[in-house]
């Protein structure tokens, strides 16, 4: 996961799906009838009972989300002023690759 976060790097659905991230992949032309299925299931279910199984799920990430964006929010002012912002980003990365380069080159 934190390889994710860190890297940033794209995945495509079945990875995502490998990953955990999401339940099923489907081709895109199947995408409304997979939709329709799951609500018919959904429909079949006490609205109450839902309801609360819902909002015990939801409890637990509302709980913690504003302290987690405040924390997201302070984790990237500190990397833009690590980094001089937009502007200088790409000077900041082309030092690294040379250092990176550097290092390469005593091995």
């Amino acid at each position: 996961a934190k390889e994710l976060m860190y890297l940033g790097d794209r995945f495509s659905a079945e990875e995502a799906k490998q990953l955990g991230l999401v339940n099923r992949v489907t081709d895109p032309s199947n995408l409304m009838p997979e939709a329709i299925k799951l609500a018919e299931r959904l429909v079949l279910l006490h609205p109450e009972a839902l309801s609360h199984s819902k909002r015990i799920i939801n409890h637990h990430i509302r709980r913690d989300l504003d302290r987690i964006l405040d924390a997201e929010q302070d984790a990237v002012s500190r990397a833009m002023a690590a980094t001089g912002g937009p502007k200088l980003l790409p000077n900041w990365m082309k030092e690294q690759k040379a250092w990176l380069s550097k290092i390469k080159s005593k091995m």
